[in-house]
């Protein structure tokens, strides 16, 4: 066992639960911590997002896990197992100007390797994270099936990404009962994406959208 600090920079819905992800302050390194709840495919459950004291964990916290082993996929090289009997402990927490004088947004030709929403098994990387500034970052409102959708849109490098799925439950919160139409957030953000696991139904793996900085 052994632990290491990061700053949290995404802590999103995955299966009701949370999928976090942060840095490495030492190393800036990425890291997704994991549960060895294979069930609900090792998202972090809610009652591990707290303190000793109860106070939840929040986005730029700096925080100090135990770990156990790492536990990479083909997609997901970052996922390390936690130890779940361990409390997590908060160190710090810093600002988004801060993070910026300590870490650069990454410097990518494209998010995962294309300009499109998913990607297939021989695009594959290993690397299922990265932040990035994105420009003119607009969320689109649909309705299917008399239920609401909220996608990203956003320009990267002068490529457009369309219909980029959403995972971050601040984003979800603001814009999923909003009627339908495209609302635009403004020129640029600062954005963490997440790379998905295989799909079974069609062998892609999704790009979300963990954390948007607003």
């Amino acid at each position: 066992m052994y632990s290491r600090d990061i700053v949290i920079m995404a802590k999103s819905n995955k299966h009701g639960e949370y999928c976090i992800a942060g840095i490495d302050i030492n190393t800036f390194e990425w890291i997704r911590p994991v549960s060895n709840l294979t069930d609900i495919e090792r998202a972090v459950p809610r009652e591990h997002v707290v303190y000793k004291d109860g106070e939840e964990i929040q986005l730029l916290d700096v925080v100090r896990i135990s770990f156990i082993e790492a536990l990479p996929t083909e997609a997901q090289s970052e996922n390390i197992l936690y130890d779940d009997t361990i409390y997590w402990e908060k160190i710090d927490s810093w600002s988004l100007v801060y993070l910026l004088q300590l870490i650069m947004p990454q410097n990518l030709d494209y998010i995962f390797v294309n300009a499109q929403k998913a990607l297939y098994e021989n695009e594959l990387t290993g690397k299922s994270l990265a932040f990035v500034k994105i420009d003119n970052p607009r969320i689109l409102v649909k309705n299917f099936d008399n239920r609401n959708k909220a996608t990203l849109l956003f320009e990267y490098k002068g490529n457009e990404y369309k219909f980029i799925a959403i995972s971050d439950p601040c984003v979800l919160k603001e814009y999923i009962d909003k009627p339908e139409g495209v609302y635009y957030i403004g020129a640029s953000s600062y954005a963490v994406f997440s790379l998905t696991n295989k799909y079974q139904q069609d062998g892609k793996y999704y790009k979300m959208l963990a954390t948007l900085f607003m």
